[in-house]
């Protein structure tokens, strides 16, 4: 039996695939340099924020997001927009922060009040609770068949299955034309030891 690729299924698993994928390799980036990995996840939250939302207002879709799947301490407006602005915004657009201390101090309090009407972000925690809010979300794409259509809907070309080839094979391709019926897209380049599946 062929799976259709643009099926709901084909896109959620790619979809998920995909972004385990980008999460494994911030954890592995946060052992390296924290500040990138806040950087990256910033931008992790923005494709999945999007993928539940739907809509072309990036800070709506984190405050859906947020509220929805993280822990209330994030939920109030102001602290939503800490986060929007003061990590992702600034961070993404200035490599500066507005409102928050990034921290990987393991003594540093997670979301605690710096005294200056900033927060501390504290990396691992950050990223736990991010990685719980993926977990919530998934289960609620495999339980909530509305939602698996609309995040299949919405993610069908964010996110398609490629061929990555190593830099020879990549060579020995071009030497030799390949036919095919199929117009290639791609439109998300994985690592070449990313694993297939069948």
């Amino acid at each position: 039996m062929t799976v259709d690729p643009a099926s709901d299924d084909a896109v959620i698993t790619n979809f998920r695939a995909a972004h385990e994928h980008q999460f494994k390799s911030i954890r592995k980036i946060a052992a390296i340099d924290g500040l990138i990995a806040f950087l990256a996840v910033s931008h992790w939250i923005d494709s999945i924020a999007r993928a539940f939302n739907g809509s072309s207002n990036r800070k709506a879709n984190w405050r859906k997001f947020i509220k929805r799947y993280f822990p209330r301490e994030y939920h109030a407006e102001p602290e939503i927009t800490r986060l929007y602005n003061g990590l992702r915004g600034a961070l993404s657009h200035r490599l500066e922060t507005d409102g928050v201390y990034l921290t990987d101090d393991p003594k540093a309090q997670h979301w605690a009040h710096a005294g200056d009407d900033h927060r501390f972000v504290h990396l691992a925690t950050f990223l736990n609770d991010c990685e719980s809010a993926w977990a919530a979300f998934t289960a609620d794409i495999a339980e909530d068949a509305h939602l698996r259509a609309a995040v299949a809907g919405r993610t069908v070309n964010v996110v398609r299955p490629v061929i990555v080839l190593s830099p020879t094979a990549a060579v020995a391709s071009t030497a030799t034309p390949v036919t095919s019926t199929a117009t290639p897209v791609v439109s998300y380049t994985i690592p070449v030891d990313w694993p297939r599946r069948s």
